[in-house]
């Protein structure tokens, strides 16, 4: 299935009309930590190129939040965490948070983003569909982003400098 993803980010990738990533949903195995605090939740892992390796929780050194980043550190990736509860990394790899998705409005409840912004994570707002329906855009929330062009290289420079927003589609 990886390398059918890959195969098909490149097939469909058309510069300036239509942008394709290669990337996939790291889940964390640690679903008992959930309620304490200690909960590395899911990333969504989005490559440059479609070169890039899969790694799962339960491959070695990538069964939490720190060794996942070290290993998207080896890569040309970044990370974004998403869903309502998430410790982050120390990684510069880790560039943006979910405030809203196909699941829930996250910034209406915002304490584990304040709780991050006050111990000085530096971070952008995403928006994610994530609603397991396999419609973009129509299942919740959306990120823009400030990008030069529309090419894979302008977007992904400006989802790692965090030059982007999230909205759930309200004026």
């Amino acid at each position: 299935q990886w390398a059918l993803n890959q195969l098909y980010t490149e097939e469909f990738d058309y510069p300036r009309k239509f942008v394709v990533f290669s990337g996939y949903e790291w889940t964390t195995g640690n679903w008992i930590a959930k309620t304490g605090g200690g909960y590395d939740g899911h990333r969504s892992i989005i490559y440059l190129t479609s070169d890039q390796p899969i790694f799962r929780w339960t491959d070695a050194g990538s069964q939490d939040i720190e060794g996942l980043s070290r290993c998207i550190e080896k890569t040309n990736g970044i990370t974004h965490a998403h869903h309502q509860e998430w410790n982050l990394s120390q990684s510069s790899r880790e560039c943006n948070v979910e405030v809203c998705s196909g699941w829930n409005l996250y910034i209406d409840n915002p304490e584990c983003i304040h709780r991050h912004l006050s111990k000085g994570y530096v971070f952008g707002f995403i928006g994610g569909t994530d609603s397991h329906r396999r419609n973009p855009g129509l299942c919740g929330a959306l990120t823009g982003v400030f990008a030069k062009e529309l090419t894979r290289a302008a977007i992904f420079e400006a989802l790692k400098k965090r030059r982007c927003y999230a909205t759930n589609g309200s004026r």
